[in-house]
C-alpha cells in the first residue's frame, strides 16, 4: 500500500492529530505514506498540484467544519485523474453524516480512527473485514476506542506549530451542540503520558495544547500531570488545558501556584451566566456553585486565561448576553472569546434545532442566523461586537482597556465600537488606535493609547506624541508621559519600554 494522508488545517500553525495519530501506526508497520499539510488560505487547486496523489493507490482525509468544502472538491478533482484511487474520510464533519460522502469516497470511518485504518491496512481488498468503516453497502455505528495506549505516540514534528495532545478522549459532560457529548472518557495510563510529555518538551515544543474535553473533570488525575509537568518542565513548553468552571477548586490553584508564568495557560468555556440558558444546551452548571471559585481562580492563577461564551444558545437574548459578557470581562481575562452557536449535524441540539426555532446556515460552519430569542439584526450587530472584540483585544491594548473598564462596562464598550467604527480588520495597528481614540476622545485616552502602542512596536516611532521620544537606554526605548500606569499627572513621567518582551517599566513619577 502506498499511503498519502492529507491535512487541511484552519491555519498554518496548527497540525492534525489525527492524521499524525494514523501516521505513526504506517510508521510502526513499517508502511509507505506521506503527510501532506496544507490549510485553508491555500486553493484546492494549489493543494491538487502539490500533493503528489498520483503516487499513492489510498488518501486518507480528515474532515472538519473549516476543510469540508475543500476537501469534499479536492476529493472529486483527484478522482477525475485517477478513477481507481481509493479516497476515505474520517473527523466529525464526515462520520456524522456518511451518507453524504460515500457518493465520492470509498469508505468513511466511523468515530475513532485508530482501530478501523489498522483494519483497513489489515485487508486492503476486503471491505467486509474493515472494522466500523461505512462504504456503499452500509452504514456501521460509531466506534469508540477503549485502549489509548495500545497505539503508538505521533512523531513530533513542526518546528513551528501547535502541537495537539490528548491524555484522555471522550467527555463526561452533555452539552447538545458538542459532537463529544455524553461520548465515554477514556484515559492514558499516567506512565504513557509522561512519557509522551517528556518527548514534547525535550523537543522544545513551544506550545502544547490539550485537547482533553475537560483537563479537570477528574481533579485528582489532573493534578498528578499538572505536577508532572512542573517537574519536566525547562522553561521553554507552554501547556493550555480547557478547564470547566465547576472543577476550579482550591487544589487545582494550589498546583499551579508554584509553577513558572508562563508554563500554562486556560481557556474555561462558560457560555453563559445564566443557569437557565445553560440548562438549554444541558449544561449543568450552577453559577452560584462555581463562580466563587472562577473569581479566585482568574486572580490567582499563574498564566493567561481565556473566557469563552456563545451567542445563539435557545433562550438566550441580547440582554442576557450583554449581561454575561459583562460579568466575564469584569473577571479580565487576556482573551474573552465570543463565539457563536454552531448548529452541527448530529448532535442533539442539530437534530432538534428546527423544532427549536433556530435558524443556522446550510452549510459549514452552520452558523446559528436567528432563534426565537435573538433576531438575524441582532445577529448581525453582535457579530460586529465580536469583530471588534478581536481587534482590541486586552493583549493588543492592555493600558487604554484597563483605563475604559475603569469608566464602562465591556459591553458598552465594544457596543459603542461596533456603532461607530467600520471595518477595521485590514487596517494597520496604528489607524485602529487613532479610531479608538475617536470614540473616547480625552487626554488620557492619547496617553494609554500611547502606551500600548510603543509596547507593541517593533521601532520607536510614536503615534500621538513624536517629541517624547528619549531614544534607547539598554536596548529600551526611553519615553516621556503624563500616565504612570494609573491615572494622569501633572509632571511628566519617564517610562522604558522593552518592545521585544512588551514590557512597560515606570521609573520616574510626576505629580497627580
Amino acid at each position: 500500500m502506498e499511503i498519502l494522508f492529507i491535512a487541511i488545517n484552519a491555519k498554518y500553525i496548527h497540525r492534525n492529530l489525527a492524521l499524525d495519530q494514523l501516521q505513526a501506526i504506517c510508521f510502526e508497520r513499517g508502511i509507505n505514506c506521506k503527510l501532506h499539510e496544507s490549510n485553508i488560505s491555500q486553493g484546492v487547486r494549489d493543494i491538487l498540484l502539490s500533493c503528489d496523489f498520483e503516487s499513492f493507490d489510498h488518501v486518507f482525509f480528515s474532515v472538519y467544519l473549516w476543510n469540508e468544502a475543500m476537501v469534499r472538491e479536492l476529493a472529486e478533482d483527484i478522482k477525475r485523474i485517477k478513477p481507481d484511487i481509493r479516497l476515505f474520510a474520517g473527523g466529525p464533519q464526515a462520520y456524522s453524516r456518511p451518507h453524504d460522502y460515500l457518493p465520492l469516497f470509498d469508505g468513511v470511518i466511523m468515530g475513532d480512527g485508530e482501530a478501523p485504518f489498522a483494519s483497513i491496512l489489515d485487508a486492503p481488498e476486503e471491505p467486509k473485514r474493515w472494522l466500523r468503516v461505512s462504504t456503499g453497502d452500509h452504514i456501521t455505528p460509531l466506534y469508540f476506542e477503549k485502549d489509548l495506549d495500545r497505539w503508538p505516540a505521533p512523531p513530533v514534528m513542526g518546528e513551528h506549530q501547535i502541537l495537539y495532545y490528548e491524555s484522555s478522549r471522550g467527555c463526561p459532560h452533555h452539552c447538545s451542540y458538542c459532537l463529544s457529548a455524553g461520548t465515554p472518557l477514556v484515559t492514558r495510563d499516567l506512565s504513557r503520558v509522561k512519557e509522551d510529555l517528556t518527548r514534547l518538551v525535550d523537543a522544545e515544543v513551544k506550545l502544547v495544547k490539550f485537547v482533553d474535553r475537560s483537563f479537570n473533570a477528574n481533579l485528582k488525575r489532573a493534578l498528578e500531570i499538572i505536577d508532572m509537568i512542573k517537574s519536566l518542565d525547562r522553561g521553554i513548553t507552554t501547556f493550555h488545558l480547557e478547564l470547566t468552571p465547576t472543577g476550579l477548586k482550591q487544589e487545582l490553584l494550589h498546583a499551579l501556584n508554584d509553577a513558572r508564568r508562563g508554563l500554562f495557560r486556560y481557556e474555561i468555556g462558560i457560555q453563559s451566566v445564566s443557569d437557565e440558558v445553560n440548562l438549554q444546551v444541558s449544561r449543568h452548571f450552577k453559577k452560584a456553585n462555581y463562580w466563587p471559585d472562577l473569581e479566585r481562580f482568574m486572580k490567582e492563577a499563574p498564566g493567561e486565561k481565556h473566557l469563552d461564551m456563545i451567542v445563539g444558545i435557545p433562550g438566550s437574548t441580547k440582554e442576557n448576553i450583554e449581561e454575561s459578557l459583562n460579568a466575564l470581562g469584569e473577571l479580565r481575562p487576556e482573551e474573552l472569546q465570543l463565539g457563536f452557536l454552531k448548529v452541527l449535524p448530529g448532535t442533539p441540539l442539530g437534530d432538534h434545532a428546527k423544532d427549536l426555532g433556530i435558524i443556522h446556515g446550510s452549510r459549514p460552519p452552520y452558523e446559528v442566523l436567528g432563534t426565537p430569542d435573538l433576531s438575524f439584526e441582532e445577529i448581525k450587530f453582535l457579530k460586529r461586537v465580536e469583530r471588534n472584540m478581536d481587534l482590541f483585544h486586552p493583549d493588543s491594548i492592555p493600558f487604554t482597556l484597563d483605563m475604559l473598564l475603569s469608566r464602562y462596562t465591556t459591553f458598552d464598550i465594544y457596543k459603542k465600537l461596533a456603532e461607530e467604527l467600520p471595518d477595521l480588520r485590514r487596517a494597520t495597528f496604528a489607524r485602529r488606535l487613532k479610531a479608538l481614540e475617536s470614540c473616547f476622545p480625552s487626554d488620557l485616552t492619547k496617553e494609554t493609547l500611547e502606551l500600548d502602542y510603543l509596547r507593541k512596536r517593533r521601532s520607536p516611532r510614536s503615534l500621538f506624541f513624536p517629541e517624547r521620544f528619549g531614544g534607547y537606554e539598554k536596548g529600551r526605548v526611553v519615553y516621556e508621559g503624563y500616565f504612570d500606569g494609573q491615572q494622569l499627572q501633572r509632571e511628566p513621567v519617564s517610562i522604558r519600554i522593552d518592545q521585544k518582551l512588551s514590557l512597560v517599566e515606570f521609573i520616574g513619577r510626576g505629580e497627580s
